[in-house]
């Protein structure tokens, strides 16, 4: 299960003295690279040009965990075969030696590194590539690019704050962090908010049976202690998933049939699920998931005009929702995402979102299966969306996910301190933070 994050750092590069006009916005596994790590942008990595120092910030997911490693911009221009060496012309020593990032338990690195080039070579960084390494390889590359005058970016997906009584808890299932088999038990478990806990499972065992109980853990990082209940007797024992010939399963149990023994709703959440495969294979923990009412996930969107077309286009990660489940995505007339309002309409009046929806895809990443959405939309747009927030829905209709589209132009004020200006088309930012999904009407 992933770890829970509250910090959330919105950063603009936009200055009067910033030149970033460059992006990182693809990356890939490097070339004859075969190990396990799949990098992913969480959010796009700006090259920031000040003088002749150079900063890259981004976001970046599928790193080794827990680990502090190189990043750097080297001289080639394709990923198709080596990158060569470091780019460093005009200084007096290998700048990039110094520059890493650290990621925490989860892959995930919140990148800020900056360097010194001389001030000529600063400028021609367009077209180079930004290698990614492990402690003992080289595992990532992309390639700089220039943006075009008529793009733009969002940040990465923010949360929506204010939990309510109303809103239900779940959780996306991992490998439990000491199961050393080969099942790949994953999907969903929710739990409403008159305390009905239910499950979507796949990649079980097939045509049988196994546990499924709350414990008494609150993170599926270490061991999930026992089953958690009231009293002397443990009714968990006799709580189980059964599956199907695809090993899929699904199921509920109302936890208000014994309120003697099963906690209520509220003492319910944060606490771990945990799957155990059959009486056949040991009853073993083989899955865990946190009753939450916030997940962490990532993403951003993309948006361009060509002649009076919008294009927006982006990915998320981590949504809750079994696979094929679809939910909404909109543009929102609100320029804060604690202030989303209703969906931005044409000026006619006419609504283009409603029918705009996303499908959820389970997909296997290091072990465990992992949601993604990818998302586009081709729309002539008569108002400018810029300040505006993209906010994406889950199947329920709730609010899960909301990013900003704060738009600056390589000579404005960083966001937040001078609106975008009406109908410019010349725009590029990145706002970068740590993701943290809630559940919200």
């Amino acid at each position: 299960m992933t770890a829970l994050y509250t910090a959330i750092v919105l950063m603009a590069v936009a200055s009067s003295d910033a030149a970033f006009t460059m992006v990182l916005d693809s990356i890939s596994a490097y070339p004859g690279y075969t190990g396990s790590y799949t990098v992913q942008l969480a959010a796009p990595l700006a090259i920031i040009v000040i003088g002749n120092t150079v900063n890259l910030k981004g976001k970046l997911a599928g790193l080794p965990a827990s680990q502090t490693a190189g990043i750097h911009i080297h001289e080639s221009s394709s990923c198709d075969s080596s990158a060569l060496g470091h780019y460093w012309e005009g200084v007096g020593g290998d700048p990039w030696l110094v520059t890493k990032y650290t990621s925490n338990p989860e892959g995930v690195s919140e990148v800020d590194v900056n360097t010194t080039l001389d001030a000529d070579a600063s400028t021609q960084l367009a077209g180079r590539t930004i290698v990614v390494h492990s402690a003992d390889a080289k595992i990532a590359c992309g390639v700089i690019r220039e943006l075009s005058p008529d793009e733009f970016f969002s940040g990465a997906f923010a949360p929506f704050l204010g939990i309510t009584d109303e809103m239900p808890a779940g959780g996306k299932f991992d490998k439990y962090f000491d199961y050393k088999g080969s099942l790949a038990a994953g999907e969903s478990v929710s739990l409403s908010t008159n305390n009905v806990l239910s499950w979507d499972l796949d990649g079980l065992e097939p045509s049988t049976t196994g546990g499924i109980h709350i414990h008494v853990g609150m993170n599926c990082m270490e061991d999930a202690g026992g089953h958690y209940y009231k009293g002397s007797e443990d009714l968990w024992n006799n709580v189980m998933w059964t599956s199907d010939a695809n090993g899929r399963a699904t199921g509920n149990l109302d936890l208000n049939s014994n309120t003697s023994v099963y906690y209520p709703f509220a003492e319910n959440v944060d606490h771990a699920v945990v799957i155990h495969s059959s009486a056949a294979s040991g009853k073993a923990r083989i899955a865990c998931a946190v009753l939450s009412r916030v997940t962490e996930a990532f993403g951003y969107v993309k948006a361009y005009k060509t002649n009076g077309q919008l294009t927006l286009e982006g990915w998320a990660q981590n949504l809750q929702g079994s696979d094929g489940v679809s939910g909404g995505w909109h543009v929102h007339e609100g320029t804060t995402c604690e202030a989303a309002g209703g969906h931005l309409k044409y000026v006619n009046g006419s609504d283009p979102w409603t029918n705009q929806m996303y499908t959820v895809a389970i997909t296997e990443q290091g072990g465990a299966n992992k949601s993604r959405t990818t998302f586009e939309l081709d729309e002539i747009i008569d108002q400018d969306v810029g300040g505006h927030v993209v906010v994406l829905h889950d199947s329920n209709g709730y609010r899960v996910a909301c990013a900003p589209l704060n738009l600056g132009s390589s000579t404005s004020s960083p966001v937040g301190t001078t609106a975008p200006t009406s109908g410019a088309s010349n725009y590029f930012v990145s706002v970068i933070m740590t993701v943290v999904f809630a559940l919200v009407l």
